[in-house]
């Protein structure tokens, strides 16, 4: 059943997100596919690939499942607030199958990645408490890696300007959101800080490549 479920067209992929959101179990079978152990122990056999030599193949589909999948667990259908004791039971459920299976961090990281997907919606707080609560909880170097990382690939490759204004504009928006968390979610505003800075980076970094472009032209 896990196999048939990686098959997936154009329709699929919001029952894919559901079966995620609502199993973590699953969700851990996808990392388990792509990631290798990380401690040395062995897999059940059978697991997570029923055949070794469809191993590759299924690890690739799995990557491209976890790379789609923007639900977040929680979300109730229908409503745009999260329900926070399903997504942290989801999460702790989550991470303790990771550490079971050998994949604590990589499970940890693309939890992170999964919790950036949330919308943004033009309110003046982002992320939502609930996904506050649930990365304060976890607060670990493998989750604030992976949530910095999905933000910053959800962009796309963008370059509209020949300086580096959006991406200061950027640098901004996350950082009005990291500053009220100061307090309340410290590990959450440590990393829309960290988003920031990198927006920062790259806006200097337009601003050379403009400066550069400029002085070749004359």
């Amino acid at each position: 059943v896990f196999v048939e479920s990686l098959e997936y067209d154009d329709y699929g992929v919001p029952n894919l997100e559901r079966r995620v959101a609502e199993d973590a179990s699953y969700f851990v079978w996808l990392v388990a596919l792509v990631f290798k152990r990380n401690d040395g122990g062995e897999d059940p056999e059978g697991w997570p690939a029923p055949d070794p030599g469809n191993r590759v193949h299924l690890g690739q589909l799995a990557f491209s499942v976890l790379e789609k999948v923007a639900r977040i667990p929680g979300t109730k259908a229908g409503e745009c607030e999260l329900d926070v004791g399903t997504l942290q039971s989801w999460v702790a459920e989550a991470r303790r199958q990771g550490r079971l299976f050998g994949r604590a961090d990589a499970v940890d990281d693309r939890i992170g990645q999964l919790l950036s997907q949330e919308a943004r919606d033009g309110s003046s707080s982002w992320p939502s408490r609930p996904v506050c609560e649930a990365m304060e909880a976890v607060a670990t170097k493998a989750l604030a890696s992976g949530f910095l990382v999905g933000v910053l690939n959800s962009r796309g490759v963008v370059r509209g300007s020949d300086r580096g204004g959006p991406e200061r504009e950027l640098a901004a928006r996350y950082r009005a959101w990291a500053e009220p968390l100061a307090f309340e979610s410290p590990f959450v505003s440590q990393v829309l800080e960290r988003i920031a800075t990198s927006y920062d980076r790259d806006a200097t970094y337009w601003d050379s490549e403009a400066a550069r472009r400029q002085r070749m032209e004359l």
